[in-house]
């Protein structure tokens, strides 16, 4: 597979994994739907700077587009990857938001656990 077809090829299916009809994703990106049909179909040679506007609009890493085997990568590397600074800062407030929400629920599940006379060992991981 050539790797214009594996560029086409991830982007189609990264399109689709957010829910994007092509001609959608087109228009978000300022494209025509032929353009992009184009791309999928792996018949263009497109730039970095076109490869960089898929990869921002698709919100994932730029290499990510380069990825052979794709669907071999773990679910979260789909997850939303922020290209802006201020994207960047947005999520990590986000994730630490629901760290703590999480850190809240597991102490009140305990709480629950032990209203009940069940003996809970405390596991306790710096790293989360």
């Amino acid at each position: 597979m050539s790797l214009n077809e594996i560029v086409g090829q991830n982007v189609r299916l990264l399109r689709e994994i957010r829910g994007l009809s092509q001609h959608q994703f087109a228009d978000n990106l300022g494209l025509t739907n032929t353009y992009v049909c184009r791309i999928e179909g792996g018949s263009l040679n497109i730039s970095l700077k076109v490869v960089e506007r898929l990869a921002k609009a698709l919100e994932v890493p730029f290499k990510m587009l380069f990825e052979e085997y794709l669907l071999s990568l773990p679910l979260s590397a789909f997850e939303r990857f922020p290209h802006e600074p201020e994207e960047k800062d947005k999520l990590r407030v986000e994730k630490e938001r629901i760290k703590e929400q999480l850190r809240q629920d597991a102490l009140r599940f305990r709480k629950a656990l032990e209203a009940w006379g069940v003996e809970v060992k405390s596991e306790t991981n710096s790293d989360n």
